[in-house]
């Protein structure tokens, strides 16, 4: 019995170290569940425009603080994207003036100044329907919600991506575009993209525009829609002076900090290194096999998603989810079970079970640089985490010696119980 304590402990330990592992490198937010309603919504008006607009986008058409319109650009939509979308040689900025806020500045807008370079490549994108709250009243027009004019990425859908939404002006004399732009990933778990936050999108889509001939400023003003996310309540504002054919655009590349796992091991004290180091002598092959297959299936599908996405356009976005779903949901523990059935100590398979999946999610935050995650994704990950301990210890050969061994153990039970349900919760929006 104390046994079967210490082995369902160790796993727990290692689905709990998940959560604090995610949090250290995406800190969660409660800001990322349920937008707020607003019930006296204040509007926008640029300068020279008739049309207003409330700063704030929803997934349904009501008046609710969701995802924060953070960028507009004083042209016509279709220049707006042959700016974006055309290959050209853009310079840019590694300032960060913009995160300043509105308590330190006495003016309701500031400058962006520029300095260095990098590029950016904007496509045509997809994504869920978001509603923006647009009102030309003024010219004896309707106020209505509407859908999004454009969407445009940068990245990859399967993997990292700059997401935007674009939503025009009700009339051609008002000559705005405004955006919606954040960094998010796609999140295999949940078939759905999983939103970083929108500060270091909003910078990267004003680096874009910054000291071009065709473009007469850049500056930042504030509008006050600093909720959710990491907003700070300042929109990025873009004057064009004139519109020139762009020349030649090259890639962004996003580099994380490769240190973490070196400073990790350096806080650990003489014992702790101890205990690794006679864990280590006790591997043999069969954990390399149940990690390594675990870890493999799941950054092979997040691969796989990525490749079929750039060379197999016949599939659709949700083709694909369809075609490399089953490997998460049904691929992964039973990859599990199959090659802890090789292992005969149980706390043995359960810790290198859940310690893979768990290192497999921790490097795929890292690998997509993800900033924040919602609470309740942080939960869902160690869940699976220890439901997958809890089938690769009702796997071995020591969990099967019973009775009755036609009937699946305890341990197996209970985890594919936790798989199953975690998985349906999630998929249904429960969590």
């Amino acid at each position: 019995m104390k046994r079967t304590v210490s082995i369902a402990l160790a796993v727990i330990v290692i689905a709990v170290s998940i959560s604090a592992a995610m949090s250290f490198i995406a800190p969660p937010t409660a800001d990322l569940i349920a937008p707020q309603e607003d019930e006296e919504p204040e509007l926008v008006q640029l300068e020279g425009s008739e049309s207003s607009f409330y700063p704030y986008l929803s997934a349904a058409e009501e008046h609710r603080k969701g995802s924060s319109i953070n960028v507009v650009v004083r042209a016509d939509l279709d220049t707006t994207l042959r700016i974006m979308a055309d290959d050209g040689d853009w310079n840019v900025t590694d300032g960060h003036e913009h995160e300043l806020g509105p308590e330190e500045l006495s003016a309701d807008q500031i400058q962006i100044n520029t300095t260095d370079g990098t590029s950016m490549e904007w496509d045509e994108a997809g994504g869920a329907t978001r509603y923006a709250f647009i009102d030309d009243t003024a010219r004896g027009n309707d106020a209505e919600f509407v859908t999004e004019s454009a969407q445009v990425h940068f990245g990859d859908y399967y993997g990292h991506r700059y997401h935007i939404r674009m939503y025009e002006a009700p009339h051609q004399d008002d000559e705005w575009v405004i955006m919606q732009a954040h960094d998010e990933h796609f999140d295999w778990f949940t078939l759905r993209h999983a939103v970083h936050g929108n500060d270091e999108a909003q910078t990267r889509v004003e680096q874009d525009f910054m000291q071009q001939e065709f473009v007469d400023d850049v500056w930042r003003k504030h509008v006050g829609n600093d909720e959710p996310y990491d907003n700070d309540g300042w929109m990025t504002v873009v004057e064009l002076a004139w519109v020139m054919p762009l020349l030649l655009m090259g890639a962004l590349g996003r580099q994380r900090i490769r240190d973490t796992g070196l400073s990790l091991w350096g806080r650990l004290n003489s014992v702790d290194r101890q205990r690794i180091r006679a864990a280590y002598d006790r591997l043999t092959l069969n954990h390399f096999l149940v990690f390594g297959s675990i870890v493999g299936l799941y950054f092979g599908v997040r691969v796989s998603g990525i490749l079929l996405e750039w060379y197999v356009p016949a599939l659709s976005m949700h083709g694909i989810a369809m075609v490399l779903y089953p490997f998460i949901a049904i691929g992964i523990p039973a990859v599990t079970y199959l090659t802890a059935r090789r292992m005969t100590r149980r706390m043995d398979a359960g810790v290198v079970a859940a310690g893979a999946l768990a290192t497999a999610v921790v490097l795929d935050l890292l690998s997509l640089s993800v900033d924040m995650m919602p609470i309740g994704i942080v939960i869902q990950r160690a869940g699976v985490v220890l439901a997958l301990g809890l089938i690769a210890i009702g796997a071995t050969d020591r969990a099967n010696r019973q009775d009755n061994e036609t009937l699946p153990n305890d341990w197996l039970v209970v985890g594919v119980t936790i798989w199953v349900a975690l998985l349906v919760a999630t998929l249904m929006g429960w969590i």
